[in-house]
């Protein structure tokens, strides 16, 4: 009984090491008619092995992909069209200024214009006044010296109690001397005499030339730079000349 055991596991034996011997034969015959590599021989393993390789691949899944670095060129090209759209807003920025800077000189432009003609208008108005007030002096003039004296008093009168004293004392001065001393020999009371001596005593000063003057002094003296400024004037004008 023990032989025969023996000779059965000398069998089993011989029959595993001739499977395997075959399988080796067969796989040195067949890999280089199917170009098996190492992934198609690991696939056919564990289909004999009885491994689900379709179920292992998806589980397992594509290797993750590499971020993609960019070129050196990417990296130019895109720093340039940063720099063009940089120059670009500088452009349009300077072509703003350029239009507003434009619209500014041109309305200073309409501006001066505009004074021009309204210190025309102003010069021609007051001209036209002057004319108008000399000729209507002339006519009042010509009415006090062909009237009454009387008469002549009492409109020289309504005009002081008017407030018009400097237009009296105008036509006073313009009178021929024997028709003012005629008018002036009709102011009689004590009220009448003191508004006659205001407008003499206007008379003697000057008035109203002399007021137009003051005025235009006190306008000057207003207007005037100061003293540091018009120093400051004087030695850069006087300067060159010591040289």
């Amino acid at each position: 009984m023990k032989n025969i055991l023996k000779i059965l596991g000398m069998l089993a034996l011989c029959v595993c090491v001739g499977t395997v011997i075959a399988q080796m034969l067969v796989a040195a015959v067949l890999l280089p008619k199917l170009k098996l590599d190492r992934a198609r021989f690991s696939r056919i393993a564990a289909i004999a092995q009885g491994i689900d390789v379709a179920e292992k691949e998806e589980v397992k899944g594509p290797p993750p992909l590499e971020a993609e670095q960019p070129s050196y060129s990417e990296i130019v090209e895109v720093r340039a069209v940063k720099y063009r759209n940089l120059e670009l807003r500088e452009q349009q920025l300077r072509n703003n200024l350029l239009q507003v800077q434009s619209q500014e000189s041109k309305l200073a432009d309409d501006l001066n214009r505009y004074k021009q003609l309204s210190d025309n208008f102003q010069a021609q108005l007051a001209a036209v006044r002057q004319s108008a007030a000399t000729t209507g002096m002339d006519d009042v003039l010509r009415t006090l010296v062909s009237i009454d004296p009387a008469q002549a008093k009492g409109l020289l009168l309504d005009m002081l109690d008017k407030k018009e004293i400097d237009a009296v004392v105008s036509l006073m001065k313009q009178m021929p001397d024997k028709k003012r001393a005629n008018i002036i020999g009709e102011f009689k009371t004590d009220e009448e005499t003191e508004k006659l001596s205001e407008v003499l005593r206007r008379i003697r000063e000057g008035m109203p030339e002399m007021k137009a003057v003051e005025n235009a002094q006190a306008k000057l003296e207003t207007n005037r730079l100061p003293r540091n400024v018009e120093g400051a004037i004087g030695k850069n004008y006087e300067e060159p000349s010591r040289q």
